[in-house]
């Protein structure tokens, strides 16, 4: 099972991490977007943060977008990277 959440991507970031901005994940990649260049960093990274296998990851839509709909195991309780804020 999955549960979808949405998170914000900033390409060309001066270093890569996974912060919280308000209620939301916001992924820092050093990639540019350019051929999906900045997703597959953002996969890793996420997959990182969460303690998983990136291929447990999908990107559900906003491929080409800084906001990003992505497909997770629903076995992450999101609340928990997120303060209990998130919707």
């Amino acid at each position: 099972m999955s549960q979808v959440i949405r998170i914000k991507v900033k390409p060309r970031s001066r270093r890569p991490e996974v912060s919280v901005e308000g209620k939301q994940l916001v992924v820092h990649v050093k990639s540019p977007p350019e051929k999906g260049r900045a997703n597959r960093e953002m996969l890793k990274l996420l997959a990182d943060f969460f303690s998983i296998p990136h291929a447990e990851i999908e990107i559900k839509s906003g491929a080409q977008a800084h906001f990003k709909w992505l497909l997770i195991p629903d076995t992450i309780d999101v609340n928990r990277f997120l303060g209990g804020i998130h919707e």
